[in-house]
Formats: structure tokens, sequence, C-alpha cells
């Protein structure tokens, strides 16, 4: 996607992404002007780490009225939440009815994806 210039929204494998980090001696993609969250998600959920860049066209946010700064920070308790009307929330929300419908085992079960 970075080759292509669509370097918008990424989604990568932990093995890769530690390839990659060990082939080019960094300890993270900031040389390449990506920030990584690597703690997104729980451990259990998933082996991806996902993003859109905040300065993606499709990235909206408003300020998270549930945030609290006295908790740590993690995907339920963060300052900034996405606006409900837009594409980046639109996608979280078809990529999380994926992954609860059972979708995401039955495609992964039909490619024989482990």
């Amino acid at each position: 996607m970075i080759s292509w210039g669509r370097n918008v929204f990424y989604q990568i494998d932990t093995q890769d992404y530690n390839r990659y980090l060990e082939k080019e001696g960094a300890s993270d993609l900031t040389h390449l002007n990506i920030q990584t969250h690597k703690h997104c998600c729980p451990r259990k959920s998933q082996k991806l780490y996902a993003g859109i860049s905040r300065f993606s066209p499709i990235y909206k946010e408003q300020p998270n009225p549930h945030y609290n700064p006295a908790m740590p920070l993690s995907p339920e308790n963060f300052p900034v939440q996405l606006v409900p009307d837009s594409i980046a929330h639109q996608l979280s929300l078809a990529l999380e009815d994926i992954y609860s419908s059972g979708m995401l085992d039955q495609l992964l079960s039909q490619y024989n994806i482990q």
C-alpha cells in the first residue's frame, strides 16, 4: 500500500511487521511517518494491527464524552472517538460486524487460514 501511494489505512500481520523491522534494523515505522498501534485490540481477538491515519480524508474525530483520564488509555478509553457519519466509523462498524457475526471465522475456514 505504501509503494502504491495509498498510505491511509494499514493492516499488518504481526509476523510480517516484525520481519520487516528486523530486515530494516528498525524498532517501529516512524521512519516511514507511520505510527503503529500495537495494543489497539485485545490479543485474543486477532493477530493484526489496524489503523486509519488522522490525516486521511475519511477520518473525522470528536471528543469522547466517556473518556476517563484517570484510567489507562485503551480502545474503550480514549480522548477522542470517530464521528458517527464518517467513513472511518462506518468501516469500523462493518469490520466489527464481520468479526462478531462469525463471518471472519467462516472466511478463515473456507480459505483454510489459521
